[in-house]
């Protein structure tokens, strides 16, 4: 594994720059986890789930062949009311994390896909995946602060 490889690790564990997000996960209280904040457009679940389904997209592009993008946005967010299932959400992005991670220390980030549109490389998925956690990592961490929680 080279040091390109090695970094995009770290960024993907993050922590360095800002909170890691599973630092931000292990500090959200169960009463929080689906309440809504008054100035907040999501509920922190939400916002997980969103996450973890772009997460998981970013991953098939990758990995499948058969490949097709769900539809904007209404594919990349839980249904309006759809019922919570915290832990499911937190166990699925974790499992979908490792195989990215596996990925990564399998892959010349510099290569283009296998699949997916001509020119799209390993990095540019990777920083396109820690640029999307990151944005709405700070949108958990904003909606904790609101709630007196962080």
């Amino acid at each position: 594994m080279d040091k390109l490889n090695k970094h995009i690790l770290s960024l993907l564990n993050g922590g360095e720059a800002h909170a890691g997000f599973e630092t931000i996960l292990e500090k959200i209280p169960e009463n929080l986890r689906n309440s809504k904040v008054k100035e907040a457009p999501h509920t922190l679940w939400e916002l997980l789930e969103h996450i973890r389904l772009a997460q998981q997209d970013i991953l098939d592009y990758m990995i499948d062949p058969e490949y097709k993008a769900k539809p904007f946005p209404e594919g990349y967010w839980p249904e309006p009311k759809a019922p919570m299932h915290w832990d499911k959400t937190v166990k699925e992005y974790q499992k979908d994390l490792k195989k990215i991670k596996t990925l990564i220390k399998n892959v010349d980030l510099l290569d283009q896909l296998p699949y997916g549109e001509r020119g799209h490389t390993y990095l540019r998925e990777m920083l396109i995946l820690a640029d999307h956690q990151s944005y709405h990592s700070g949108q958990m961490v904003t909606i904790l602060r609101l709630a007196k929680a962080w």
